[in-house]
């Protein structure tokens, strides 16, 4: 396919497979540095990846260090809010409701995510350590004022198995 100059484009799917696949990427760095296994890619509308972001929570001993947020403030540290207006997040899991309310914030217009909060609960158990809110990315999202594509769980098996090697 191309861009109509000859150049070529990939479609979205495939740009979306290797944008997720970056982000479970991420997951395993956060993993190896001693953190729950999340990573998250940004996607310019443009399609360069201006950020990237692991997990960083344990490690840094921050509540607020998860990967989405990760990724979100360096961009918009390193390139302010034009930038993000209309971008994708890649998340390799679903996004928790701190992370929903910073892809809000950030001008974010889609998040592709891959396991699922659901997913992610029958691979990690619940313990006083690793709560678990029940409420979906989606449902949070589907307040906002403006319009933010939810897509996911995509990849999922891929994303869990980030948990799976984990355990």
């Amino acid at each position: 396919m191309t861009n109509g100059k000859g150049q070529f484009r990939m479609s979205d799917q495939t740009r979306d497979a290797e944008h997720m696949r970056h982000a479970i990427r991420m997951a395993r760095v956060a993993r190896e540095q001693g953190n729950r296994p999340y990573g998250a890619v940004l996607g310019a509308a443009t399609g360069e990846l201006p950020a990237e972001g692991p997990n960083t929570e344990q490690a840094e001993r921050d509540l607020t260090g998860h990967a989405e947020t990760n990724a979100l403030r360096d961009a918009y540290r390193q390139f302010g809010p034009e930038r993000l207006a209309g971008s994708t997040i890649y998340a390799s899991g679903e996004p928790c409701p701190i992370c929903s309310a910073v892809v809000f914030y950030s001008g974010v217009s889609r998040v592709v995510y891959g396991a699922s909060r659901e997913k992610v609960r029958e691979l990690v158990p619940q313990t006083r350590d690793n709560p678990k809110l029940a409420i979906t990315c989606r449902e949070i999202l589907a307040t906002s004022s403006r319009p933010i594509e939810v897509v996911g769980p995509f990849l999922e098996d891929e994303a869990g198995q980030v948990f799976v090697e984990a355990g």
